[in-house]
């Protein structure tokens, strides 16, 4: 998983080599919620599983907080 640093390294590097819409980044951290989630839940029996899905969790909601993208895409 990648740290706040390194997600903004990754996606830079991406959207040198192709357009990507806001959107779809958006869509991205929809699906790590999704995968996330089901970590956090189903994963009693794999502590680090769960660990790693509450960590996703807490990772993309920090991402959102800080760049608003929530809020802007919902204005558009």
């Amino acid at each position: 998983m990648f740290d706040s640093a390194g997600r903004k390294n990754f996606r830079s590097a991406i959207s040198r080599s192709q357009a990507v819409s806001e959107t779809t980044w958006l869509r991205a951290q929809g699906w790590a919620l999704c995968v996330a989630t089901a970590l956090v839940v189903y994963s009693d029996d794999a502590p680090l599983f769960q660990q790693m899905g509450a960590e996703t969790i807490a990772e993309v909601l920090a991402d959102q907080s800080a760049t608003g993208s929530i809020e802007r895409s919902h204005n558009e």
